[in-house]
C-alpha cells in the first residue's frame, strides 16, 4: 500500500471518529446534566465549532425541530467514504465520488423522513385514541408546515379533519421515501455507467 492510500485510509478513519465523538455530544444534550459535565464540555469545546457551521441553515430547524445535526454528521461521513475511496483506487473516479456523495445525502434526507415519519404516525395514534397531552401538540408543530403544503398544493386547499390530513401526510411520506430510494438506486446505477 502507498503512502497515498495509507494517508487517506488514515484521514477516513480520524474523520469516522471525529463523526463518532459529535454523535456522543449530541446523545448528551439529551441527558440532563451531562452536557455541562467536565466530559461533556471537553466534548462541547471539541464538536460545537463544526456543529454551529450547520445550525445557520434555517431550512433545518423548521418548527422547533432541528435537523442540523444529522446534516453536519452526514456530511463527515460523505468526506469520510470519499477518502475511503481514494485509499482504496488510489485514484479519484468522478463517477465513484458522485455515487457516495448522492448516497450519503439520500441517506441524511431519509434519515430526516424517517424521523418525520415516527412523529406523524405517534401523532396519528394520539388522534385516534383522543389522547390530550402538550406532547402532542408539540408534535403538531413538526407536522404542521409539511401538512399545511400538502393541504395547500394537494387536496386544494379544502377543510379536512385533523386526524384525515394526519393520515394523508403520513401517507405520502412513505410515499416519498420509498419512491427516493427507487430513484437514488437507479441514478446511482446510471452514474456508475459514466467513462470518468
Amino acid at each position: 500500500m502507498s503512502f497515498v492510500a495509507y494517508l487517506f485510509k488514515f484521514l477516513s478513519t480520524v474523520v469516522s471518529i471525529y463523526a463518532f465523538i459529535c454523535v456522543i455530544r449530541i446523545f448528551l444534550t439529551w441527558i440532563p446534566g451531562a452536557e455541562y459535565s467536565q466530559f461533556g464540555n471537553f466534548i462541547k469545546a471539541f464538536c460545537d465549532p463544526w456543529l454551529n457551521l450547520f445550525h445557520k441553515l434555517s431550512f433545518a430547524r423548521s418548527s422547533g425541530v432541528d435537523f442540523t445535526p444529522i446534516i453536519s454528521i452526514g456530511v463527515l461521513y460523505i468526506i469520510s467514504a470519499v477518502f475511503r475511496q481514494i485509499a482504496t483506487t488510489q485514484t479519484i473516479s468522478i463517477a465513484a465520488l458522485l455515487v457516495i456523495i448522492l448516497s450519503m445525502a439520500w441517506s441524511i434526507c431519509s434519515s430526516i423522513i424517517t424521523i418525520f415519519i415516527i412523529v406523524v404516525l405517534l401523532r396519528l395514534i394520539s388522534q385516534l385514541f383522543s389522547w390530550t397531552n402538550p406532547f402532542w401538540y408539540n408534535l403538531d408543530r413538526a407536522i404542521e408546515p409539511v401538512s399545511s403544503w400538502i393541504r395547500k398544493h394537494i387536496l386544494g386547499n379544502r377543510f379536512i379533519k385533523p386526524n384525515t390530513l394526519t393520515g394523508i401526510t403520513l401517507a405520502i411520506s412513505i410515499g416519498v421515501q420509498l419512491i427516493g430510494s427507487v430513484l437514488i438506486n437507479i441514478l446511482a446505477n446510471l452514474l456508475y455507467m459514466l467513462p470518468f
